[in-house]
C-alpha cells in the first residue's frame, strides 16, 4: 500500500487539536476502532474514545431503537463541538457508521470534523467526510490490514510529535 503521509499528516493535526476523539467501526473495524482509541490515549496523550467496546450500552440501544442508531444514539449525548468523529469501514455503507456520520455532519458541520477511512469504493462514507482516506482495494482482509497501518502510522506520528516536546 503507498501511504499519502500528508493527508495522514492533516488528520493527525485534527485529532491533535480535539477536545475527544470518537472512534466507530463494526466487526474488524470496531476492534480496530478499539485498538486505534487505546493507541491514542496511551501513547500519544489524546482524549479517544471507541464507541464500540460498551457491549451493554449498544446491545441496549439496539434492542430499542435499531442498531442502525447504535453510535449515533452515543454521539447524540457525548458529541461536543470541538470534537472529531473517526469512521472506520471496510465497504463505507454500514447503515449505523453512516447515521452517525450524518449526525456528526449535521451537530458539527462540515470542517475538519469527520475523518472517514474505507476500502471498495468508499461509499456513503466518502461523501459525508470532512477528510476522507481511500484504501484502494475491494478485499475485506486488505482493508482491515491497510486500515490497521494508516491507524499506527497516525498515531505513530501523533507519539513522536509527544515525544519531541
Amino acid at each position: 500500500m503507498k501511504i499519502d503521509l500528508l493527508k495522514l499528516r492533516v488528520i493527525a493535526s485534527m485529532l491533535k487539536n480535539a477536545h475527544v476523539i470518537y472512534i466507530i467501526g463494526n466487526g474488524g473495524s470496531a476492534s480496530l476502532a478499539d485498538h486505534f482509541a487505546c493507541d491514542l490515549l496511551k501513547n500519544c496523550g489524546l482524549p479517544a474514545i471507541s464507541l464500540c467496546s460498551n457491549q451493554a450500552l449498544i446491545t441496549a440501544i439496539a434492542n430499542d431503537y435499531g442498531y442502525k442508531e447504535v453510535f449515533s444514539r452515543q454521539l447524540k449525548v457525548l458529541l461536543r463541538k470541538e470534537d472529531v468523529l473517526i469512521a472506520l469501514s471496510t465497504r463505507g455503507e454500514s447503515l449505523n457508521i453512516i447515521e452517525a456520520v450524518r449526525y456528526c455532519y449535521t451537530y458539527l458541520g462540515y470542517y475538519r470534523t469527520i475523518v472517514g477511512i474505507a476500502g471498495f469504493d468508499g461509499g456513503e462514507l466518502k461523501n459525508w467526510s470532512s477528510i476522507f482516506y481511500h484504501i484502494d482495494s475491494c478485499n475485506i482482509r486488505i482493508c482491515e490490514n491497510d486500515m490497521s497501518e494508516l491507524c499506527h502510522e497516525i498515531s505513530g506520528m501523533l507519539h513522536q510529535d509527544r515525544q519531541s516536546k
